[in-house]
């Protein structure tokens, strides 16, 4: 009798206490994607959000065509009192993107992107496009509390070669920032 009588009293705290031991987990809603290697255009895309995500500039910067990336800025954003420019490439993109990982951490950047279902690349095809890139950004600046919300659109050019290792892998050669119709 005293040996059921412990197994009992266990399964009574486990109910008590809220524990489910008997049903499946659950997946959570928005799951956090994780790194994929960058063969498709929409894994390089979706990798950029992991890198914000993760404030990881070391691997942000393998996703981007180190001799032909060009950000392109909303045309409403050129000039100004921060001097804007229409664009700038890699080198200046790198070092901003990681003085905003370095500057705020992972915990403070929030970015989610919404990418319509789009055609595949055919296997031939050494440049695609994913235009109307739907992006939530946020960064959370501490010292400040002050939190910036950059709700907007993107298009993206990609380009297909080989890298080092020999893959045939995409890499991001244009990205257009849409804010203003």
């Amino acid at each position: 009798m005293k040996k059921a009588i412990i197994p009992t009293v266990i399964l009574v705290l486990f109910a008590g206490l809220g524990c489910d031991l008997f049903s499946i987990p659950k997946e959570p809603e928005d799951p956090v994607p994780e790194w994929q290697l960058p063969i498709t255009p929409r894994a390089v895309i979706e990798d950029i959000e992991w890198c914000y995500n993760n404030a990881d500039g070391p691997s942000y910067t393998t996703l981007l065509d180190e001799d032909n990336f060009v950000f392109y800025f909303d045309r409403g954003d050129w000039g100004g009192d921060l001097d804007i420019p229409v664009s700038w490439t890699y080198d200046l993109e790198v070092e901003a993107t990681q003085n905003l990982f370095y500057a705020v951490g992972a915990p403070n950047i929030t970015l989610g992107l919404t990418i319509d279902e789009s055609d595949e690349p055919g296997p031939y095809d050494t440049t695609f496009r994913i235009d109307d890139v739907a992006y939530d950004l946020s960064v959370h600046v501490p010292e400040d509390d002050m939190t910036y919300l950059a709700n907007a659109h993107a298009n993206f050019e990609l380009s297909k070669f080989e890298d080092d290792t020999g893959l045939m892998r995409w890499w991001l050669t244009k990205w257009w920032d849409i804010v203003t119709g």
